[in-house]
């Protein structure tokens, strides 16, 4: 097997974002010579595979999947659906229902519901404002140790999650997966008014403002009240002072 060499993120461009994504089709590949031309002189060779798991890269497509296929050893419980493997059956069980929509775990106080536990009880401390995870650094507080732990990343600038087909880097696992949307194409969240769909689920809450006449924005001089703040600093001409969130 070759030397793996560990993925510099620091050099890599942010030559993409979310907003570009309806410029990509889905069967198109990157560009690697106009992307890269300027990353290879500093880096050397760019590699053509990137473990999601643990940032590792390889140029040899074989020694990819060997790598991937040692990752999923400990782990006998695979999603047939979407090829994701899991180290227990509870957290399988768990991953099927995002495939199926199930979400057994109800909010007494907001009925929102969920498809584990675990995400309920962080639920219900929004409610009770229980903040038990404290970050020793800046002192903000979270409901959840996950929380904390892609807060603390902040600090440190750690990007341990790594995009195999551009190399971006993302501080958390669910920033990968919706980034990954551009290049696929895929557009999971649907609005129910007029069908359109989107990568992540707030564009989409913000897009279904549209349709319930949502007014967010008001202004302090004349008091209209307005769906996006860049409409309300263009009233009269000109940007007030203040907004008042309502």
């Amino acid at each position: 097997m070759e030397d793996v060499k560990d993925l510099d993120t620091s050099t890599t461009t942010d030559f993409t974002d979310v907003d570009s994504a309806t410029s990509i089709e889905r069967d198109e590949k990157p560009l690697w010579s106009e992307l890269f031309i300027n990353q290879a002189s500093i880096i050397g060779t760019i590699p053509k595979y990137c473990c999601e798991i643990c940032g590792k890269t390889f140029d040899s497509e074989q020694d990819f999947f060997t790598h991937k296929d040692a990752h999923n050893k400990d782990k006998p419980f695979h999603c047939e659906i979407c090829g994701k493997y899991f180290a227990y059956n509870s957290y399988f069980i768990s991953h099927q229902r995002i495939h199926t929509g199930e979400k057994p775990y109800h909010c007494e106080i907001c009925e929102k519901s969920f498809t584990q536990n675990s995400h309920l009880v962080i639920h219900i401390r929004s409610h009770t404002g229980e903040k038990l995870f404290r970050c020793e650094i800046c002192d903000k507080s979270f409901v959840s140790n996950s929380n904390l732990t892609k807060h603390r990343r902040i600090h440190t600038g750690e990007k341990p999650y790594h995009c195999e087909i551009c190399f971006k880097s993302f501080v958390s696992n669910c920033k990968l997966t919706r980034h990954k949307r551009i290049h696929t194409g895929e557009r999971p969240y649907h609005c129910e008014t007029c069908g359109e769909s989107f990568i992540c689920s707030s564009v989409l809450n913000r897009h279904k403002r549209i349709h319930t006449d949502a007014k967010l924005f008001q202004c302090e001089i004349c008091e209209k009240t307005f769906l996006i703040m860049l409409i309300l600093s263009f009233t009269n001409g000109s940007i007030p002072e203040r907004t008042v969130c309502l």
